[in-house]
């Protein structure tokens, strides 16, 4: 098996007090003379090729571009290798899994993402000592192996459990288990050996693979790329805030107002709204949603709640929305609608906003269940 490996940064290659990530080099050095001799002997006849960004990044300065980076490497170097493993940080993995499935349509071959709670390296006088006792070496050697199941899947590998990529979220910044995906189960369980649940991962692409359209999907990131900062795409949380209904003062009204005039230009918001889909209905409040989606901006409602979907029938908080121009997100979680919205503005920045929406409320990559 030929693995492209990627290192990103994160915690997983991170050495020092203050935390930081090792430059590429370095960390690629570490790597193989600490941990690729155990994997060429638990898998005789893998081999690694390795890459790495240039600087390194602690997840919390990844942005967009950094996505489509990502997918512009795994696919320059897909038809040379059998598998793909990113090292990233935790505290922004989720939506680069997420994005990662968008961005590389029909994909094949199986495209993991890991890192860890705590390092993998122990730095003493510039020399890097594998640390046994984080769960940084155990998420790497776990992700391997099962990419020996060879699904064609972008998936998300921590704490022994294979998720869906675009279906988890960071839920533990204390504990090993830092990632939960609440409304589809794992893929797969490392127990005494690796354990996949073959009716869950999605289908291998047939006329539409990868393979097949190389230059089509580079072409397409290329277009992404150029666009990508081009707009805005916020992610929005609900909280219990102060309105009157007679005057129509507003907090939120007021804090959405002054967003939809950011630079570069709106062009969505990802609301996480209350319980089954809602959001205050006093009459500033759709006046203002209504005035939004007219003006082109895509509302996309997802919820906040772990666990649960978008159910407009269920209260009329929620019942108002979709006459105010707002699609349902489902049972998709904010993290991967925030990636696929930003994803399909940045693919055709001309696209009817009605194509847009059509593709916001379409099963893409296992990212939703339609009710």
């Amino acid at each position: 098996m030929k693995i492209y490996l990627l290192y990103t940064g994160g915690t997983v290659g991170s050495v020092g007090k203050p935390l930081g990530p090792l430059a590429g080099p370095r960390f690629v050095d570490a790597f193989r003379a600490n941990v690729e001799t155990i994997i060429t002997s638990q898998l005789p006849g893998t081999t690694i090729n390795y890459d790495y960004f240039t600087p390194t990044l602690d997840s919390t300065n990844m942005q967009p571009a950094d996505w489509v980076r990502i997918a512009q490497k795994v696919l320059s170097n897909y038809k040379k290798n059998d598998a793909f493993l990113v090292l990233h940080g935790t505290d922004t993995m989720a939506w680069t899994s997420s994005a990662l499935s968008f961005l590389l349509p029909g994909i094949s071959k199986p495209l993991f993402v890991t890192g860890s709670q705590l390092p993998l390296f122990f730095e003493q006088d510039e020399s890097y000592t594998l640390l046994f006792n984080t769960d940084a070496l155990r998420n790497v050697l776990g992700a391997i192996q099962f990419m020996t199941f060879a699904i064609p899947e972008v998936a998300l590998y921590f704490a022994d459990t294979l998720y869906r990529g675009n279906r988890v979220i960071k839920s533990n910044a204390r504990e090993f288990t830092a990632f939960s995906s609440s409304n589809y189960p794992a893929l797969g369980r490392y127990g005494v050996l690796p354990v996949l649940n073959e009716r869950l991962v999605r289908p291998a692409p047939s006329t539409n693979a990868l393979n097949n359209h190389i230059q089509k999907v580079a072409a397409d990131l290329n277009i992404i790329m150029e666009n990508i900062n081009r707009s805005s795409v916020i992610q929005f949380l609900l909280f219990p805030a102060y309105y009157d209904r007679t005057s129509g003062d507003s907090l939120i009204v007021s804090m959405l107002t002054q967003l939809s005039r950011v630079n570069p230009p709106l062009r969505g918001i990802v609301f996480e709204s209350f319980g089954e889909g809602n959001i205050p209905d006093f009459a500033s409040m759709q006046a203002l949603l209504m005035d939004l989606s007219t003006s082109g901006i895509i509302l996309v409602d997802c919820t906040q709640v772990y666990a649960g979907d978008v159910n407009y029938g269920a209260y009329a908080t929620g019942a108002w929305l979709k006459g105010a121009g707002v699609i349902s997100g489902y049972d998709m979680t904010p993290v991967a609608a925030l990636a696929k919205l930003v994803i399909q503005l940045a693919r055709d920045p001309s696209s009817p906003k009605d194509e847009i929406q059509k593709a916001m409320s379409t099963d893409l990559a296992g990212e939703m269940v339609i009710l």
